[in-house]
């Protein structure tokens, strides 16, 4: 949380959180959880506060930013095709497939939902 608060208050870096993928992970089980953590409320209400300042703030008037995604599951490292040497690949995107939580209070899982982006 220590770190989080820091990176807020940073002028010189943007933390942005997407307050749809906030929402995305809001379920029963979830507001259980913060309901039940000290830790998990103060994270929770920090995050939503970012998130709602992101929505406010032109992105041309910070020099850095840090996304910080929800819901998201790599899958797939992607090499660059136009490189060819085998000892030093390089990733140039990676595939990513969205996720939805399940499960009970404090023994949620993420499970795909066959949605992909790169």
């Amino acid at each position: 949380l220590r770190e989080l608060t820091k990176m807020e208050s940073n002028h010189d870096c943007r933390f942005v959180v997407r307050n749809e993928e906030l929402e995305g992970g809001k379920t029963p089980s979830s507001q259980v959880e913060v309901t039940d953590s000290r830790a998990k409320k103060r994270i929770d209400k920090l995050l939503r506060s970012v998130a709602t300042l992101a929505a406010a703030i032109d992105e041309s008037t910070t020099k850095n930013s840090i996304h910080i995604r929800y819901l998201w599951n790599p899958i797939s490292f992607n090499a660059d095709p136009t490189n060819d040497n085998a000892r030093s690949p390089s990733v140039t995107s990676v595939t990513f497939e969205r996720t939805r939580l399940t499960g009970d209070p404090h023994a949620q899982t993420a499970v795909g939902t066959g949605e992909y982006t790169t």
